[in-house]
């Protein structure tokens, strides 16, 4: 679950500096892009998740989403083409949509009902030192680097979960 949180703000925190040095994308674009994967995402957790489930299976629907996202980052490595790039914002997005999910009902799934509570708050506790840590790697990898390391961090991070939810799944 930290991996898959750190990849995610790694990304997303920089992903506005990304494409402005990558492309120059100004605030709408980004605004645009945005919207348009918050939208992907809304409509697979709200609308489309359950029935997934009920078709592919939680283990098979994870390794997907997963494998998604990583594609998704993978896309972000591209000349940029509108077609291109509507690709791989709606993999990311599915991805997205349907990992976070699937990864807090395994984990509370994963204890008594006595320890739910506190796993669920271990859990949001190492999404907090997501969010502090990932937008200052990101920023550094931005700042001293160039931009493709933030897509190769990301990709080497969620490698490692990755491997762990897919061994796990075995």
């Amino acid at each position: 679950f930290l991996a898959y949180l750190l990849t995610h703000v790694v990304w997303t925190s920089n992903l506005a500096l990304y494409t402005d040095r990558r492309w120059g994308f100004d605030a709408r674009d980004i605004g645009w892009m945005l919207a348009y994967v918050g939208l992907v995402t809304i409509i697979f957790r709200g609308v489309l998740i359950s029935k997934m489930i009920d078709k592919w299976g939680e283990k098979r629907l994870q390794t997907w989403g997963v494998l998604a996202t990583m594609l998704g980052l993978v896309g972000f490595l591209g000349n940029g083409s509108l077609w291109e790039l509507g690709i791989t914002l709606s993999l990311f997005a599915f991805g997205s949509g349907v990992i976070r999910p699937l990864m807090m009902g395994n984990i509370s799934r994963g204890v008594s009902g006595k320890e739910q509570g506190a796993i669920i708050g271990l859990t949001n506790s190492l999404g907090s030192l997501a969010q502090i840590v990932g937008p200052l790697i990101g920023g550094y990898l931005l700042t001293y680097l160039f931009p493709q390391s933030v897509i190769w961090m990301s990709l080497g991070i969620r490698g490692v979960g990755a491997w762990l939810i897919l061994s796990k799944n075995r």
